[in-house]
C-alpha cells in the first residue's frame, strides 16, 4: 500500500471513527469469546478429571438382575487389572420432612470407591445417620430427621432396616456431574436428592451393584482412556456372565432341595394320613366286635 493509500484510509477511518470501533470491538469480542470456548472445554475436563480421581470414580458398574454377593465381589477382585471392587446397596424411597414428601435414592456408603465430597458435617458413623445432596438440600436439614413415607409399598420399606434416618452432612458425589437427579418409580417419577447411609441400614440379601476401579487411571475422554474401556469391556461382560450362571444355578439348586424337601415332607404327610385311616378302620372294626360282644352278652344275661 502506498503512501496515498495509507492517507485515504486514514481519512475515511477520522471521518467514521465511530462505526471503525464498533467493528473493531466486534472482532476483538469474538475473538476473546472463541478463545474463551477453545480454553473452557480443556479446563472443564481438567477439574472433571481431577474431582473423579480425588474421589475414586468407578470405571465399570456391574448390576444383574439376580442381585450379586460377597463370592461376586471376591471373584471380580481377584480378575486382571482390577485395582478395586466393592459391593454396594442402592434403593428408591419416599421420604417425609415434616409436611413434605420426596423421591430420595439411597446408597450405601463406601471409603474405597465413589466417595462423596463432603461439603459441611461430617460423614455417617453408626446406624441411621445420613449424608444429603449438597446441590439440592440446605445446611438447616443438618440435625433433621427424614423419615420413610407411609406411601411407600412393602416391597420398597423392606430394602431398609430401620424408617428414619438423621441428616449429619452435605456432599456432592462423583455418581451425579449433572444437575437432573434421574428417573425412579416411586413417587412422582422424579428423584429429588440422593442420600448416602451405611451399608448395614440396608435389609438386602444380595448386593444390587458392583462398582469397579482399574489398575490404570488415564486422563478422561483420552485415547488412552477409551483403549482401556473398550478392551476390558468383553472381559467384564463375560465374567459377570459366568457370575450370573452360577448365581441361577445356586438358586436353582436351592430352590430344588426346598422342592424335594416339601415332597418328603408332604410324602411323611400322606403316609401319617394313611396310617391314621388305618387306625380309624381298625378302631371302627374293634368296636363293631366290641358291640357284638356286648349284645352277646346281653343275652347271656337275659338268659
Amino acid at each position: 500500500m502506498n503512501r496515498s493509500m495509507w492517507k485515504t484510509t486514514l481519512r475515511e477511518i477520522r471521518a467514521s471513527l465511530g462505526r471503525y470501533l464498533a467493528i473493531f470491538a466486534i472482532i476483538a469480542l469474538g475473538v476473546g469469546f472463541f478463545s474463551g470456548l477453545k480454553v473452557t472445554g480443556p479446563a472443564m475436563v481438567k477439574v472433571a478429571d481431577s474431582f473423579l480421581k480425588d474421589h475414586r470414580f468407578f470405571d465399570y458398574r456391574l448390576i444383574s438382575t439376580l442381585g450379586l454377593t460377597e463370592d461376586d465381589v471376591a471373584a471380580i477382585s481377584s480378575a486382571g487389572s482390577v485395582r478395586t471392587a466393592v459391593g454396594a446397596y442402592q434403593a428408591d424411597a419416599v421420604v417425609t420432612n415434616g409436611s413434605s414428601e420426596s423421591a430420595v435414592r439411597f446408597h450405601s456408603l463406601s471409603t474405597d470407591i465413589n466417595t462423596p465430597s463432603l461439603t459441611v458435617g461430617r460423614l455417617p458413623e453408626r446406624s441411621g445417620e445420613a449424608l444429603a445432596d449438597a446441590r439440592f438440600c440446605s445446611e438447616s436439614m443438618i440435625g433433621q430427621t427424614i423419615r420413610l413415607a407411609d406411601s411407600n409399598s412393602e416391597d420398597n420399606l423392606d430394602n431398609f432396616k430401620r424408617r428414619d434416618f438423621t441428616i449429619v452432612g452435605l456432599a456432592y458425589s462423583p455418581l451425579y456431574l449433572n444437575y437432573e437427579r434421574g428417573t425412579t418409580s416411586v413417587g412422582n417419577g422424579s428423584l429429588s436428592y440422593f442420600s448416602f447411609i451405611l451399608p448395614e441400614d440396608f435389609d438386602m440379601e444380595v448386593f444390587t451393584d458392583i462398582y469397579v476401579k482399574t489398575d490404570s487411571d488415564p486422563y478422561i475422554y483420552s485415547d488412552e482412556y477409551n483403549d482401556l474401556k473398550d478392551g476390558l469391556k468383553p472381559s467384564m461382560e463375560t465374567l459377570l456372565t459366568d457370575r450370573a450362571t452360577i448365581r441361577y444355578n445356586g438358586l436353582y439348586s436351592d430352590a430344588n432341595e426346598e422342592l424335594e424337601d416339601a415332597r418328603k415332607e408332604l410324602n411323611d404327610a400322606e403316609q401319617k394320613l394313611a396310617d391314621a385311616h388305618k387306625e380309624i378302620e381298625d378302631g371302627k372294626v374293634e368296636i363293631a366286635d366290641g358291640e357284638k360282644e356286648l349284645e352277646d352278652a346281653r343275652a347271656e344275661i337275659a338268659d
